[in-house]
Order: structure tokens, then C-alpha cells, then sequence
């Protein structure tokens, strides 16, 4: 493990404890604090989305005569997911700028904000119906078909490279099901409803993801000028 990826995943843990910690038995300060809006935690899954979409790109622009068309495709289509949900978390700099949001996300928007992800419109709720369980199912699919596959099968595993998908490490692994068990589960199990749980989620998943697409199990895949140097 190199010594950034130990100093992200040691601090994200302690961050993530914590956060565990006082809903469980602080949740008023979890809630009005903790979790607040432009708090740290936000913060913290722009800075680890912005670090996804800024690396996926430096490794294009240096590996871009090294990779393949379908490479190349998977790892745009990655710099800009991870690009479009930085932006989603700070309204698209709305905030920021102190722009009133448009009639329409005034209407339709949860939070009255310029983004995609808090829409309600005719009783579906974006967040849940759509990014939550879209989210999820991809995720399913990713740890549960996919990882044990490809780690079985060299010849999967091949597959796998050659369309540049990040294969995670054990800790990823372990880490995505820790946080699902911990803020759905072991929170949900004291019997008092904490309505900002997913704030939690929403901070813990992207930095597992951060260091999933840059320190991935396959990560020779991602640097092929370092091959042929």
C-alpha cells in the first residue's frame, strides 16, 4: 500500500468512525453539525470525486498512445462521472457564486438548489429511485459478478483489463460493505431514526471509490508508460 493511499484510508476510517459514533449517541450534533451542509465531510467528497476526474485525466494524457479505443472510452466516460458528481455536490457553484436558483429547481429541487440529484418531480424522488438504487445495483454487480470473476479467471481478468476497469483490492471490498452494514444496519438497529444517515454514505462510498480507481488492484493497466520505460 503506498503511503498516500494509507493516509487517506486511515484518516477517511477514523472520519467515517466517528461520524458512526455520534449518530449513535450523539445524533443531534450528528445532524445539525457533523453532516451539515458545506461541512467538512462535503467537502471532502468533492475533493475525492475532483481527485477521480483530474487523475483518470492525467493518466489519458500520458498512456493516451498507449490505450486503446475502448480504454480510452471507459476511462472519459470515469473522469466524467466523477467530474458531473463534484459539481452535483456543490450545486454546480452555486453556492459558491451566491446564485439564485432557476424557477424551475425552485419548484422541483428538495434542497432549492441548481442540481440534478435532489429533483422530486411527480413523487419521484431522483436521490432515491434513480442515483441511490442505480448506484447500488451497479455496485452489486461490481463486487459480487465482476470482482470474484476476474479474480478466478485469468482470462476474465484479461477482459477486464482491456476495457481499463479498475479491479478493487480486498480492503475496497471489505470497506464498501462495511460502510452499507454500518450506516444502514448498525445505525438503523438503535431504533432511533437518524434522517441524515446517508450523508454519511454519501461521504464514505466516493473516497472508497477514489482510491478504488487510483490505487486498483490491476493499476499496471493504468500506467503503460511505466512498462516501457
Amino acid at each position: 500500500m503506498q503511503p498516500i493511499e494509507k493516509f487517506i484510508l486511515i484518516h477517511g476510517t477514523f472520519l467515517f468512525a466517528l461520524g458512526v459514533t455520534l449518530a449513535l449517541f450523539n445524533t443531534e450534533y450528528f445532524e445539525t453539525q457533523y453532516v451539515t451542509e458545506d461541512g467538512i465531510l462535503e467537502w471532502l467528497t468533492v475533493l475525492a470525486l475532483a481527485s477521480i476526474s483530474g487523475m483518470i485525466a492525467q493518466r489519458l494524457w500520458l498512456g493516451f498512445i498507449y490505450f486503446n479505443l475502448r480504454q480510452k472510452l471507459v476511462l472519459g466516460t470515469l473522469a466524467l462521472l466523477a467530474a458531473f458528481g463534484a459539481l452535483e455536490e456543490i450545486s454546480w457553484g452555486q453556492r459558491l457564486l451566491a446564485i439564485q436558483s432557476p424557477e424551475f429547481f425552485q419548484r422541483y429541487n428538495a434542497q432549492v438548489e441548481t442540481n440534478i440529484h435532489n429533483l422530486i418531480i411527480n413523487d419521484v424522488n431522483m436521490n432515491k429511485m434513480v442515483f441511490a438504487k442505480g448506484i447500488l445495483i451497479i455496485f452489486m454487480v461490481y463486487l459480487f459478478v465482476i470482482t470474484p470473476l476476474c479474480r478466478h479467471s485469468a482470462r476474465l481478468r484479461a477482459l477486464a483489463d482491456s476495457w481499463a476497469v479498475p479491479l478493487p483490492k480486498t480492503y475496497h471490498v471489505v470497506g464498501y460493505l462495511v460502510v452499507i452494514l454500518a450506516v444502514e444496519g448498525l445505525i438503523n438497529l438503535q431504533g432511533q431514526e437518524v434522517s441524515r444517515r446517508g450523508e454519511l454514505t454519501e461521504f464514505a462510498i466516493p473516497l472508497l471509490v477514489a482510491l478504488n480507481i487510483i490505487f486498483p488492484r490491476n493499476q499496471q493497466v493504468f500506467e503503460p508508460w511505466k512498462r516501457t520505460s
